[in-house]
């Protein structure tokens, strides 16, 4: 059975937040790529919301960032 989602998307918005965050670091997508072991390619499409990413590799890219995960991901508004 798969869970039937019903409000916004967890990842919504978190290849922007990624981009921000690698930008503000004056990090390049190559650089934050070599950071994690992936190609510059994989880091636009992780930005672009192609791939998305799992939550063990949401830490290390937040890591890589030097950000908690807290920021990168918001799971709702107050």
């Amino acid at each position: 059975m798969r869970y039937k989602q019903t409000g916004p998307s967890v990842y919504m918005g978190i290849g922007d937040r990624i981009m921000l965050s690698r930008r503000r670091a004056a990090l390049t997508q190559r650089d934050l790529g070599d950071r994690l072991g992936v190609s510059h390619v994989a880091v636009g499409d992780i930005e672009r919301g192609k791939t998305r990413p799992n939550l063990d590799n949401l830490a290390v890219i937040a890591d890589a960032l030097g950000v908690p995960l807290s920021q990168l991901v918001v799971l709702g508004e107050d």
